[in-house]
């Protein structure tokens, strides 16, 4: 039998003002993709006010859509040269 422990990992999506480009990198789509996926409860979530989304708004999207899946961990500052090089 394993007894050896194991700890959940935990990645905090903060609830703030986010962009549309934000949240819909948050959920990994196009900009475009995330705009359609609104659209269902477009008068319930309401114009945003400049770029960003109240917090309200990010609420109600987090509540529609569910919370977004937690991003990937971070690369190192090496595999991310490697990739821009390609």
């Amino acid at each position: 039998m394993d007894t050896s422990t194991h700890e959940a990992k935990y990645t905090v999506i903060p609830i703030r003002r986010y962009t549309l480009k934000e949240l819909s990198k948050l959920y990994g789509v196009h900009r475009e993709t995330f705009l359609k996926w609104l659209k269902p409860f477009q008068k319930e979530l309401g114009k945003r006010n400049g770029n960003y989304y109240s917090i309200a708004q990010v609420n109600i999207v987090f509540q529609k859509l569910d919370m977004p899946s937690p991003p990937d961990e971070e690369e190192n500052d090496s595999e991310k040269n490697i990739k821009r090089a390609a």
